[in-house]
């Protein structure tokens, strides 16, 4: 993390970043991790180039951190088990009438998995009746 982190600052100080940001684990002096946001910026270059003055922040994330790790633990398990039990999903977003299928869904239907749906197509794909009204 810490040399992530450092090759960030690098490339600002080479002028390839306006800034650095970087999400690292630092040990807290209790022993246990902290997940730090740094951000930071040169603010003062001298004449021959070289930085003078540097100013950042530095955030704990800690909370976040755990939280996002734990979303992306139930999703991965999620997939797995709709795999394991050929369950489909798919998501409508009506404002922007767009609609998404997951991986399983495409098999289900036999489509390619860079397969796109509208709203008007996905529904093509459910015969009318009782369970689908058209408009």
């Amino acid at each position: 993390d810490v040399d992530e982190a450092v090759q960030l600052f690098k490339d600002h100080l080479k002028g390839n970043l306006s800034f650095f940001e970087h999400e690292v684990r630092m040990r807290h002096k209790d022993g246990s991790w902290k997940w730090i946001l740094v951000r930071g910026r040169v603010v003062s270059w001298s004449a021959d180039g070289k930085y003078e003055w540097a100013a950042g922040s530095t955030q704990d994330i800690t909370d976040r951190k755990k939280q996002e790790i734990s979303l992306k633990k139930y999703k991965d398990l999620l997939v797995k088990t709709n795999e394991a039990a050929s369950i489909g999903t798919w998501e409508l977003d009506i404002q922007d009438n767009t609609v998404t299928w997951s991986s399983i869904t495409k098999k289900i239907y036999e489509v390619d998995q860079d397969y796109s749906p509208s709203f008007e197509r996905s529904i093509n794909f459910y015969p009318e009746g009782e369970h689908r009204v058209k408009a």
